[in-house]
């Protein structure tokens, strides 16, 4: 099958600087001086997860602004869907690797003649609030600050802003996800599933978080991994990106995914998305 291209038309970019305007066609922020600033060079903030349509507009901005040429550019592979081998921008085709050793919040883009920039990837269902203040505080001075850490503190940031202006702020990280794996390695027994219970909300503040722990359980796991959600309170967009990422990783490892247990809000939210048709569910 030949991936089709949607191809978008792209307002004129701000300079590097410049505020970041939500809504904006290409959502992005760059370090005034890449390389020097911390651990990213700046941040994109893609409307979707499939990198076959948001790389072209991405490597054409990135091009506009820095008036480099993308030679590659490298994205997580737990991170993204549909990656594609190569896309095509500014009437050139840019190949497109994956990693899956990195933080899978991060993209990177090597050029021909000057050093690659790492950017922060604001997850698409992120609320403009926290987004604006992640595409801010990514083009700012980011020493010893993890990814994880800047979309926390913006967050925070976006919060504390509502909170000033005496509206209800959103919901904070206490909402926490948390996982018991109830057969522990080297007690359970060899030859049942494995089997991992989740509980509290599974968003934006913790799916991040769960998505490095459950790439850990996957290390261990047996033939069949079955993931409880009997005690998942609520689950978002990025909590469902989450178990579509784990899936495919567990299928290159060999391991089948399954669920279980969901609460009628979650089954129904499963069903309306089609996950309940691609990830096995258990009764």
């Amino acid at each position: 099958m030949t991936a089709t291209l949607l191809s978008r038309s792209t307002p004129p970019s701000a300079p590097v600087g410049t505020d970041p305007v939500i809504g904006s066609d290409v959502r992005l922020r760059l370090a005034p001086v890449p390389g020097l600033r911390g651990t990213v060079d700046g941040a994109w903030w893609p409307h979707s997860r499939d990198a076959t349509v948001e790389l072209p507009g991405l490597i054409a901005a990135v091009g506009q602004r820095l008036g480099l040429t993308t030679l590659r550019v490298a994205v997580h592979v737990d991170a993204w869907d549909h990656i594609p081998h190569s896309v095509q921008s500014g009437g050139r085709q840019v190949k497109v690797g994956w990693f899956d050793s990195a933080d899978p919040r991060l993209v990177t883009l090597t050029f021909a003649a000057a050093e690659p920039i790492i950017l922060l990837v604001v997850p698409a269902c992120t609320a403009d609030g926290p987004a604006g203040a992640a595409l801010v505080l990514a083009s700012q001075g980011t020493v010893g600050l993890l990814p994880v850490d800047l979309l926390t503190n913006a967050a925070h940031q976006a919060g504390d802003a509502r909170d000033a202006d005496g509206e209800s702020p959103p919901c904070r990280p206490e909402h926490s996800i948390s996982i018991r794996d109830s057969a522990p390695l080297g007690r359970g027994d060899r030859s049942a599933p494995t089997t991992i219970r989740l509980s509290g909300e599974i968003d934006i503040f913790t799916s991040a978080e769960l998505r490095e722990d459950l790439l850990g359980v996957l290390r261990y796991s047996k033939s069949l991994l079955i993931l409880d959600l009997s005690c998942v309170a609520a689950c978002d967009a990025c909590g469902l990106g989450v178990l579509v990422g784990i899936q495919r990783r567990a299928k290159t490892m060999g391991i089948t995914l399954s669920l279980a247990a969901a609460r009628p809000c979650l089954s129904r939210l499963l069903h309306v998305t089609g996950l309940d048709r691609t990830i096995p569910m258990l009764a």
